[in-house]
């Protein structure tokens, strides 16, 4: 198999001293050996470049990752949702109940509509669901709040201990290879409020943290609180 210049010049790096010797031992001319070194000697400072724009970007990537997972899976996070609803409540969410509650059969046991109202908001769970997504019939789903674009701030030295330095054209090419939106850096490009040397990354997201409760979960609920006050009506 016939070797790439960048494998010959390694080869010259890692086991001859002078050119010449590596011209003999692949019988060369001296002018051909050093023709090889050259185009090898560029081939390889591609390949180590390359390399080094695919960890960054890796590294970029996997910033991105670790923020949505926290955003789109975290309860923690959902839980930042957990007191719209009950600012949000309106008449709309109460005639969306009721049409709810009379598709599904749930029994009102008797309640006020107020009542059940209150019973729904305790009852309410933050849970992730992609937009747009069909919602099951038997699941009552008054709000769903988008996780949108996500702007992170960064930093060079948060993107791993590397043994290369992450030069701006580097970063600028790992950035382009991952299809990133990044702003800011040391010029502090397109005006953003980063500090020198800090970039925000924007994080896009179809996930929706979805405020539901199940038909049964909540029969069950209007039911138990309509046994805790004087029986069933």
């Amino acid at each position: 198999m016939e070797l790439s210049n960048e494998s010959l010049y390694l080869d010259f790096l890692n086991n001859f001293l002078t050119v010449k010797a590596f011209a003999n031992a692949y019988n060369m001319t001296i002018d051909q050996a050093r023709q090889i070194i050259d185009e090898g000697r560029v081939e390889h400072a591609a390949l180590v470049y390359q390399y080094q724009v695919d960890c960054v970007s890796e590294s970029l990537s996997d910033i991105v990752d670790e923020v949505r997972e926290y955003l789109e899976t975290d309860e923690d996070h959902g839980g930042n949702y957990a007191h719209m609803p009950q600012e949000s409540w309106s008449g709309t969410e109460r005639d969306m109940l009721i049409r709810f509650m009379d598709e599904e059969g749930v029994d009102g046991c008797g309640l006020d509509i107020e009542e059940i109202e209150d019973i729904v908001l305790d009852s309410l769970e933050m849970v992730p669901m992609i937009e747009y997504d069909t919602v099951p019939r038997d699941l009552f789903v008054p709000f769903a709040y988008p996780v949108g674009e996500i702007e992170h701030q960064f930093s060079i030295s948060d993107l791993g201990g590397f043994s290369f330095e992450i030069t701006q054209d580097l970063l600028d090419e790992a950035i382009e290879q991952g299809r990133h939106y990044v702003r800011g850096g040391p010029d502090n490009r397109d005006n953003t409020h980063c500090l020198h040397n800090e970039y925000i990354i924007y994080i896009t997201s179809d996930v929706v943290w979805s405020a539901q409760v199940p038909a049964d979960v909540l029969a069950d609920q209007i039911r138990g609180y309509a046994l805790a006050n004087n029986g069933v009506r």
